[in-house]
């Protein structure tokens, strides 16, 4: 019985994507219902220029409207950053990762969701793609993290597959611990960022339908 653990964002859907939405949705909400104009044009100003990881461009995009109460711009920020987190997001799959995951399934292969995210956010988002089917497994971030090695390990546990699965992530956290763990890592660069690892010997494939290729054919 052969074995794969996946990521989600950015290796299934695109995370920046996701993100995204949420906010469009929420820079609306803050113009209309709180009556901050200039907020939206701003925001993505700033938003564009930073990380998708920098957790300050509501407070950033507030200095840059004139606010200046330290207190009263943290409240709002907050209460912002808060309605974002609630607002509905929307995924965009990755071409090839539907045929990729039943043409696994079809072969009798066991399949692993191994994510950061937490449940209260992804379990819903893997049912609304059609995907929750395809996973023997899911493991959440709620506890362990990546690049932990315990949820690889918990995770192949529950596969209940002789020997290690393949791994199939988009960064370093995904495929550290599997690394060093002598699994077959393979890392997917949907949008050819080409982000640098801590060791050529990964395996690099820029889409779904090669991957599916190499570990159909090559993977023992």
């Amino acid at each position: 019985m052969k074995g794969i653990i996946m990521d989600w964002d950015d290796t299934i859907v695109d995370f920046d994507y996701w993100v995204r939405i949420k906010w469009l949705y929420t820079t609306k909400w803050v113009e209309n219902q709180l009556g901050i104009r200039g907020f939206d044009h701003k925001f993505w100003e700033l938003y564009n220029k930073k990380s998708i990881y920098y957790f300050h461009k509501v407070r950033d995009t507030l200095l840059s409207l004139g606010f200046d109460d330290e207190s009263g711009i943290d409240e709002l920020s907050s209460i912002i950053t808060n309605h974002s987190m609630n607002e509905k997001g929307e995924d965009l799959i990755f071409p090839g990762a539907a045929d990729f995951l039943k043409t696994l399934k079809d072969s009798g292969w066991k399949i692993a969701l191994l994510t950061m995210g937490h449940k209260k956010t992804h379990e819903k988002r893997i049912k609304e793609t059609g995907f929750y089917q395809y996973f023997d497994v899911i493991k959440y971030g709620d506890i362990d993290k990546k690049p932990s090695m315990i949820p690889f390990l918990e995770c192949i546990e529950q596969m209940d597959i002789e020997g290690f699965p393949v791994i199939v992530g988009d960064d370093q956290r995904d495929l550290l611990a599997p690394y060093y763990l002598g699994m077959e890592t393979f890392l997917i660069d949907h949008k050819g960022v080409n982000r640098p690892m801590f060791t050529d010997k990964i395996k690099k494939v820029s889409s779904f339908n090669e991957l599916k290729e190499i570990i159909i054919k090559e993977v023992k």
